[in-house]
């Protein structure tokens, strides 16, 4: 049975919103395992023709008189990085939708650590806000290494302030030593113009990008009847207007600012998922397994 938002919300603590959400999903982020001539022992096959004769049970041969190669599993790791946009835009949440922006963008980030965790990855989890030291912070473990869990990390965080973006790429460069994973939640307002040359850069190092973009229900339907006065959350700007007037023109422009969003991505390499803080937190785990899985081939 999929859990309700409603219901993940009642659990309150995040963890146990995380832990329940990835229940049954899958056990790793991506294909960690396959089998080898690795360290970690796990059957015996008879000889085959073509073996690597370094896997031959010798002592096995010299008992039973008959070939046997040893099989075991490889460990594969990959570094992750999970990206938090903790503006303040961010910290909308419409009348209808369990979870703000941002505690959404927390949750996913949660279900994802979790399950790189599983993994033995390496994985790093970075909130970003201008009002944060140096503009981000972070929690980070090391694969194949005991850390302690990100949740005291994770409940830290609030939204405010504005999201520096472009500073993005030398901190991608920083914590994914090798090729990795890049995983960006954000409602990407005003970032038509900067996302584009950091996927652009992340192509070049090949690092892999899925980018998901989290918006409120209230942002795509714009449901308001009465006239508003728009405040900007990142700035002193409002705006009033009608919202029977303005829907139109409304809905034209987020189509274009969405579209735009998605375009970099198709553009770059990387792939591009959409959600709504409503959305069905396993539905969005399932697009994220499917994007990764296509992307690499599995």
């Amino acid at each position: 049975m999929t859990p309700s938002l409603d219901f993940l919300q009642s659990l309150r603590q995040l963890e146990l919103m995380a832990k329940y959400a990835v229940d049954g999903i899958l056990p790793g982020v991506h294909p960690g395992k396959r089998n080898g001539g690795g360290v970690e022992f796990q059957q015996y096959r008879g000889y085959v023709p073509g073996d690597d004769p370094k896997f031959i049970d010798w002592k096995l041969l010299a008992r039973e008189d008959k070939l046997y190669s040893r099989c075991s599993r490889l460990q594969t790791s990959m570094d992750c990085m999970i990206v938090i946009d903790t503006s303040a835009s961010m910290a909308y949440q419409g009348d209808n939708a369990p979870f703000s922006k941002f505690e959404y963008a927390r949750l996913l980030a949660a279900c994802f650590g979790i399950l790189a965790t599983r993994q033995n990855d390496s994985v790093s989890i970075l909130a970003l806000s201008d009002t944060l030291p140096g503009g981000f912070s972070f929690w980070r473990r090391l694969s194949q290494t005991k850390a302690s869990l990100p949740w005291p990390f994770l409940d830290s965080l609030s939204p405010a302030g504005s999201a520096p973006l472009a500073d993005l790429l030398p901190l991608m460069r920083h914590f994914l030593k090798r090729q990795g994973l890049a995983v960006i939640l954000s409602d990407f307002h005003d970032a038509e113009a900067t996302l584009p040359q950091i996927l652009r850069n992340a192509r070049a190092l090949k690092m892999s990008c899925i980018i998901c973009q989290i918006l409120d229900e209230d942002e795509l339907t714009l449901p308001f009847e009465e006239p508003l006065e728009f405040k900007d959350c990142e700035s002193p700007l409002t705006i009033p207007a009608n919202p029977i007037d303005v829907r139109e023109d409304y809905h034209r422009k987020l189509a274009d600012f969405t579209e735009a969003i998605r375009t970099s991505c198709l553009d770059n390499d990387a792939a591009y998922l959409r959600a709504t803080a409503s959305s069905d937190i396993r539905q969005t785990l399932l697009g994220f397994f499917g994007t990764l899985s296509r992307k690499h081939g599995n």
